[in-house]
């Protein structure tokens, strides 16, 4: 368990995941992501941050689905967002967003899931719109 205190946002705590992204045939690629559950960890994000391991990131869940707006003010490395409908389903994918962008991104469909991984990774393992996003344990092949 991470936790994180900033003077002006009060102390929360982000639990770690394996998350895996699959097709129908093939595992692509498994990260070990903090979990932004809460608003406090969905508002901090991976802002303020000098990097992320290779494969690390971020895992929002938005709790229901949403067309959510992102944007990278304060994050000092380039991401990729994958996002995901609630069954897992990757339905957009932004690659290389810019450090301290203020852009706005936002899906053209409702999705649960937004994972956040450094910039490049979805183009190095494949990672394609219609693949899915498994969260711990469950099999990437049902």
């Amino acid at each position: 368990m991470v936790i994180i205190c900033v003077p002006v946002v009060p102390c929360f705590s982000l639990s770690i995941e394996s998350v895996r992204i699959c097709n129908d045939s093939v595992e692509r690629v498994q990260f070990l992501v903090e979990f932004a559950d809460t608003f406090e960890g969905r508002q901090k994000g991976l802002s303020n941050r000098d990097s992320i391991g290779e494969n690390e990131g971020m895992l929002f869940d938005f709790l229901e689905e949403k067309r959510p707006k992102i944007w990278m003010k304060d994050t000092r490395f380039s991401l990729d967002l994958i996002f995901a409908r609630e069954d897992g389903i990757i339905v957009y994918v932004e690659p290389r967003v810019p450090p301290f962008s203020h852009k706005i991104f936002q899906p053209e469909m409702n999705v649960r899931f937004l994972l956040e991984v450094n910039g490049g990774i979805a183009s190095f393992h494949n990672i394609l719109k219609g693949d899915r996003l498994v969260i711990g344990n469950d099999s990437c092949f049902k």
